[in-house]
Formats: C-alpha cells, structure tokens, sequence
C-alpha cells in the first residue's frame, strides 16, 4: 500500500434519497402501529346489545348488525372443540395470531363467520340472514346468549325469526 497524495468525495446523493429514507421511516412505523393495534384488538372488543342492532365494537372489523339481520333461534352458546366443523379454517380477511382471532374466516365446515375468538370453549354462534355466522368468546356466553334473545325477542316468541 503505497501513500495516498489525494482524496476524492462521492458526489452528493440528490433531495430524493432523503425523501425516500424519510418516507420509509414514517411507512414502517405506521405500519408498526398498524399491527401493535390489531394484536392487541382482543384487549379493546366489546360486545353491545342495543335496541336496534347488536355491535361488536373496538376492533377493525367490529359493526353493527340490524336485529333483523340475525336469526333469533339460532343465537346458542357453543365448544369449538366439540364442534370442529365451527373452527376457522382459513383466514379471509382479519387478524389471526396464537390466542386471538378476529374479523372474517372459512370455517372447516364450508361456512362464512365473522368471528371473535380469544376462547374456543366459550363461543357464542349467531346465524345471520347475510350468509355468514358469527363466532363471539365471551366469558359468560349464557349471559350474552340470553341478552341477545331478549333484544331479538327471540326468547319470548317461538315465531321469532
């Protein structure tokens, strides 16, 4: 290696890098945001029985769903292990990670659920008119079930939807 009698700096880089690093930076944290908000989905979810609909709130994929929409008589409490056809097979659309399902699914029966499954043990199954079910883990499913049923007028009226 011999003595270096001069040095030469690269040109400089134009205003376009710079806006390219700076618009990562700020991509990769919303998307970061993004995630953090949807694995802890399970920790904001709530379920509220209203006079016109039945709302599924605090998460990306929560709405509300008119009565009419939901058939009375099949509102039940329900063991995904004891009914393996009711399990989502396939993600469509939503946030699955170990302990923590939400939004839309196939299940391994063929059917179309929006689910909200933190426990596979206490479900919630609703039949709804718009040819998906919904899947719900409460930690009183007797409790919503009856809820429901009352707000339908399901448990009342054998006729009900």
């Amino acid at each position: 290696m011999g003595d270096i009698r001069q040095e030469f700096p690269i040109a400089p880089a134009g205003a376009g890098s710079l806006y390219f690093g700076i618009g990562f930076v700020i991509f990769m944290l919303a998307v970061s945001a993004l995630v953090i908000w949807a694995t802890t989905g399970h920790l904001r979810v709530k379920y509220q029985v209203g006079p016109d609909e039945f709302r599924i709130a605090g998460d990306l994929y929560g709405r509300g769903i008119p009565w009419s929409d939901i058939n009375g008589r099949s509102i039940r409490e329900v063991d995904l292990s004891s009914h393996p056809e009711l399990r989502p097979q396939l993600r469509l659309n939503g946030t699955g990670m170990p302990g923590y399902a939400a939004g839309w699914f196939r299940l391994r029966g063929g059917a179309k659920a929006l689910a909200f499954l933190t426990d596979q043990h206490r479900v919630v199954l609703a039949e709804t008119s718009r040819g998906y079910l919904l899947l719900l883990s409460t930690p009183d499913p007797e409790a919503l079930v009856m809820a429901m049923k009352s707000a339908i007028g399901a448990g009342d009226n054998p006729s009900s939807r």
